[in-house]
């Protein structure tokens, strides 16, 4: 009997100035990853350049979970250029970037409508800070 390799997802998040969202997020993350059956998972954690100590705590998240790799950067380049190096060092089938400070998760509903076909996804907050999701 042979068993189907689960699919990877990377989880992407680039932080600045982040040293208190890091473990909250990385907690609210994982409530979600145990919902989902079938698949593994990574989280990638980019430091762009915070001065504070978000690189500190992004190490302390990194030596209690195996599955989350931390990266730091030299200095603060933006957050497109943290999204970027988190890409790239992604081994994913799938990778999902988010926000370190986003309220709520859909990734069940991204995950669902990739293992249905969509490949392009986009969520965002309103101006009332509900979240809302659309295929691209």
């Amino acid at each position: 009997m042979t068993t189907k390799k689960k699919q990877l997802v990377s989880f992407v998040l680039p932080a600045y100035r982040e040293e208190k969202n890091v473990p909250l997020m990385y907690d609210a993350l994982m409530k979600e990853i145990t919902q989902l059956s079938g698949y593994d998972y990574e989280i990638i954690f980019v430091n762009d350049g915070s001065p504070d100590s978000t690189w500190e705590v992004i190490q302390s998240v990194c030596k209690k979970d195996t599955k989350v790799k931390g990266v730091n950067l030299s200095r603060n380049f933006g957050k497109e250029i943290a999204l970027t190096t988190g890409v790239q060092k992604a081994s994913g089938d799938a990778v999902i970037t988010l926000d370190v400070d986003m309220g709520n998760i859909l990734l069940l509903k991204f995950l669902s409508f990739w293992k249905n076909g969509k490949k392009d996804m986009m969520s965002y907050k309103t101006s009332d800070f509900n979240l809302a999701c659309f295929l691209v």
